[in-house]
């Protein structure tokens, strides 16, 4: 596919190639969440100690997750298929926007 990262390790971030971010964005809610088995959370760790991009992600994704708990407490909670959406498109904004630093 012509979206697809390309499988070469990029020179801002040598010893990562884009596919390892985008493996890693598959399971950035679980890890956020604490439901991953202790593997794949010090795999995830790892990652995250060396590529500032997932790092900001990963950072940006749990303040949005604290938002949405935040606004669960409030007398108007955002419905469930909209917190879908929202996840879905922070998933899709990463993936495009991993796409970019990658090339």
């Amino acid at each position: 596919m012509a979206n697809e990262p390309s499988p070469t390790p990029t020179a801002s971030h040598p010893d990562h190639p884009s596919e390892a971010c985008l493996a890693l964005f598959r399971h950035l809610s679980e890890y956020i969440d604490n439901e991953l088995d202790k593997s794949a959370f010090q795999h995830i760790e790892n990652h995250l100690k060396d590529c500032i991009p997932c790092r900001v992600c990963m950072e940006t994704l749990r303040q949005t997750v604290a938002a949405c708990h935040a606004m669960q407490n409030e007398s108007s909670p955002i419905p469930e298929s909209a917190s879908r959406k929202l996840h879905q498109a922070l998933l899709q904004y990463i993936h495009e926007t991993m796409s970019c630093h990658h090339r």
